[in-house]
């Protein structure tokens, strides 16, 4: 069964394909996937110099040759065959994951041609294999010096070199630039989903998890996105500037805050006196007068005493002795001993 999802992919998945040379693929293609067949060998992908994701698992493979030419090739899905062993793939310089899970492999020498920084090689998925000498092991994957993750054991599904006394320790020191390994990063803390790479069709490896540079303190924690996890890790050593800076900060804003509040007070409480005044010297003028213009001497300023401000503006006769009440509370409620003085101590 042929799906053509675009001109640059294609999945011929569980269509009962024998040899790979039977299906003409056009040379732009980009992502193919033909699980679930038939195959032996792999053939007949020389020409796809652009082709970025592989999936042939769930096949009969059992060599991997044919590979050489796939330059641009970054995601390879061998899972599921009957490889015994890693070999061909010196061409794959641009490969970033390989998935060689569920096979019969017991030698994986092949990735000690994949040695240097030329190479991208970032992420190897072993789990269900025979692999069971610890030294070999190493041997050949310390040459993928961009290598950050390693699964040689997941779902249950491992390998006998899993057994091995010390077998995470030893793996973790001995690959220095290693940062998860069967899905827990360094310090032992599960990272989500770092043994399950989908190689569905189409779905294209985010390359920050897969380019993931080391992380520069060893007990990072590392997610599927790694230049976010390095960001972080930068944040995490100016934190404690950046807590004192804004502990100040907010310091400096709460003793403003309290002097810019205290000011709203006073202007609030003086323009309700002033409001008071004016309406009850407004009350004493003839209607003629009452629609002129109020008196402009009337509103107190701030440094003249509420009290001369009251006398200004009163002639003493009994219909302004509510006004002067009202002026004398609010006074009083400016005073250390009132509302603004009580508000003030309490803040203090």
């Amino acid at each position: 069964m042929e799906v053509s999802v675009s001109t640059t992919t294609r999945s011929y998945i569980d269509a009962d394909i024998k040899n790979i040379d039977d299906v003409k693929l056009q040379p732009q293609l980009q992502s193919l996937s033909m699980h679930c067949n038939s195959i032996t060998r792999i053939t007949g992908l020389a020409h796809l110099y652009c082709l970025t994701h592989l999936d042939l698992s769930s096949n009969a493979i059992d060599r991997l040759d044919g590979l050489g030419n796939l330059c641009s090739l970054q995601a390879l899905n061998v899972a599921c065959n009957r490889l015994e062993a890693v070999s061909g793939l010196e061409g794959l310089r641009r490969l970033l994951t390989i998935n060689l899970s569920y096979n019969r492999i017991t030698d994986i020498g092949g990735f000690r041609g994949m040695g240097g920084n030329t190479y991208s090689m970032a992420q190897v998925i072993l789990h269900g294999n025979k692999l069971a000498d610890i030294d070999h092991l190493v041997h050949s994957l310390q040459a993928c010096v961009k290598l950050h993750t390693l699964t040689l054991v997941c779902d249950k599904s491992a390998n006998p070199v899993c057994s091995t006394m010390a077998y995470r320790r030893t793996l973790l020191e001995s690959m220095t630039n290693l940062l998860v390994l069967d899905g827990y990063d360094r310090t032992g803390r599960t990272i989500a989903n770092a043994n399950s790479t989908q190689f569905q069709l189409g779905t294209h490896i985010s390359s920050d998890l897969l380019l993931g540079r080391r992380a520069e303190a060893s007990n990072a924690v590392i997610t599927p996105r790694i230049d976010v996890m390095l960001e972080n890790l930068r944040d995490a050593r100016t934190s404690a500037h950046i807590v004192a800076s804004s502990t100040d900060a907010a310091q400096v804003h709460g003793e403003g805050g309290m002097d810019g509040e205290r000011d709203l007070r006073l202007d609030k409480l003086e323009l309700q006196l002033a409001s008071l005044l004016v309406k009850q010297a407004s009350s004493r003028q003839p209607a003629s007068s009452q629609r002129g213009t109020p008196p402009t001497n009337i509103a107190p300023q701030r440094g003249r005493p509420l009290a001369r401000a009251r006398r200004d503006s009163t002639s003493g006769d009994d219909e302004e002795e509510s006004t002067v009440a009202a002026a004398t509370s609010l006074e009083r409620s400016l005073s250390p001993g009132g509302a603004v003085g009580s508000s003030e101590a309490a803040t203090s």
